[in-house]
């Protein structure tokens, strides 16, 4: 809680004059005067003392406020940093999770040192910011960027689903954030519609992309042996092997395939509650579907896309490159909006009083055992609608025709699937249980 002095006549904290325009956090039971410093108005009081619940090293620069997200592993509180009354989120993992969490996959020391080291070293309005790290023998304290907007997950359980025009809008910041990630040699692994902030609730505002706790830095090329990401955005290849396989970023393309799926009708194209094929039978098959009584009204094009993105052999199916030039989102409108919001981003993101790591993040980071090599991307004057870096779309030009789909996912009959009806019927099940979308973590509530 911080106090913003707004009177003409002073406004005093423990007999200090506040300034007009200023602000100040608030500590327990601090003496608030109005004009008069002697003149002790209020007392603030806090129901619990955050010094008691968190370490000097967080209270000493922080004001720990209230809870506004849970994970599996820790939740996430809303903060503000003394010096500049900024607000933050802060992350909490404890680190009591860790042994049992290596045992079954989840989350280790290793994987969220991986997600501290990848988020330090991104810079792009698309992607959420990380600004201090704070390690301590009982948990990792992690600042991050407040986004107030929600998850895309709880705006489609809102409004049912999205209509097309704003699906493309915020699908195309997704695909340039995640194209992003790929020309720094970075595979996202658990896109899902809970990791895809919103930052108002406008229909058409900038979107983050978070979570970066299973994603791992790799060379151009290099295959990827970890099992991980959520069951429902899974791509077939890592079902299949149960992960002691190799799969490449492509498995990202899958994921957004499936989250551009769920934003145009609300409903996920595999789901659990299908009764004559399992979960996982559907995705290593490709059994998905596009009921007219569900699709109708939306565009060829916006189908034609999803299934070159849900295409279950991983050679055959759309890289993120081929997803930006897919003639769904050469869109001179919409992109024109979107090249617009993310500028303006990139220019007032950041606070300048924020412009450097913070020490502790430094002396933090050079103790992580793995770096990352460096590359000669320059993100920062890189045109998001540049492809493949090197040119701009034409967009004059249509796109060169996608590889075939693979036959399961592209001849799949409306009228062989019994299911339909039921799976519409159980769509509010689906918005309002995130057990169906399987998430591992709730980052903002």
């Amino acid at each position: 809680v911080f106090i913003h002095d707004l009177s003409s006549n002073g406004t005093f904290v423990n007999g200090s004059k506040i300034g007009r325009g200023k602000k100040q956090p608030l500590n327990n039971n601090d003496e608030i005067s109005v004009s008069l410093k002697n003149l002790k108005c209020f007392i603030f009081s806090e129901s619990s003392s955050a010094r008691a619940l968190y370490p000097a090293e967080v209270t000493d620069k922080y004001t720990v406020s209230k809870h506004i997200g849970r994970g599996a592993y820790g939740e996430v509180r809303l903060i503000f940093d003394k010096e500049y009354c900024e607000k933050y989120a802060m992350k909490i993992v404890q680190k009591k999770h860790f042994s049992l969490a290596s045992k079954f996959g989840k989350p280790s020391t290793s994987s969220i040192a991986s997600e501290v080291d990848i988020l330090t070293r991104l810079n792009h309005p698309c992607i959420i910011q990380i600004y201090d790290v704070i390690d301590t023998t009982e948990a990792m304290y992690m600042v991050l960027e407040l986004v107030e907007g929600g998850e895309l997950f709880n705006r489609i359980v809102d409004l049912g689903q999205l209509n097309e025009s704003d699906s493309k809008f915020l699908f195309l910041q997704m695909v340039i954030a995640v194209k992003y990630l790929h020309d720094h040699g970075i595979t996202h692994r658990d896109l899902k519609p809970e990791n895809i902030l919103l930052t108002s609730k406008a229909n058409r505002c900038l979107i983050k992309v978070t979570d970066f706790g299973v994603s791992k830095l790799v060379d151009e090329g290099t295959m990827l042996r970890t099992f991980c990401g959520t069951p429902d955005y899974l791509a077939p290849e890592v079902l299949k092997t149960a992960g002691c396989g190799t799969y490449t970023c492509v498995i990202d393309v899958w994921s957004l395939g499936v989250i551009l799926y769920i934003c145009l009708v609300g409903y996920p194209p595999f789901t659990k509650q299908r009764q004559d094929f399992d979960l996982e039978t559907q995705i290593i098959n490709g059994l998905y579907d596009f009921p007219k009584m569900f699709w109708h009204g939306i565009s060829e094009e916006a189908i034609n896309l999803i299934k070159h993105m849900l295409v279950v052999n991983p050679v055959d199916r759309s890289s993120i490159y081929d997803v930006l030039e897919d003639p769904w989102l050469i869109d001179a409108e919409i992109q024109n909006e979107v090249q617009q919001l993310i500028s303006h981003a990139s220019k007032t993101t950041v606070s300048s009083n924020h412009s450097q790591l913070n020490v502790s993040k430094q002396i933090y980071l050079s103790s992580l055992s793995q770096g990352i090599s460096s590359n000669n991307h320059s993100p920062e004057t890189t045109n998001p609608f540049d492809c493949h870096s090197n040119k701009p779309i034409d967009l004059l030009c249509p796109n060169d025709a996608h590889p075939s789909v693979d036959e399961h996912a592209a001849d799949v009959e409306n009228d062989s699937n019994n299911y339909t009806d039921e799976r519409k019927e159980s769509n509010q099940c689906f918005l309002t249980d995130k057990n169906i979308l399987s998430s591992n973590y709730v980052y903002l509530s």
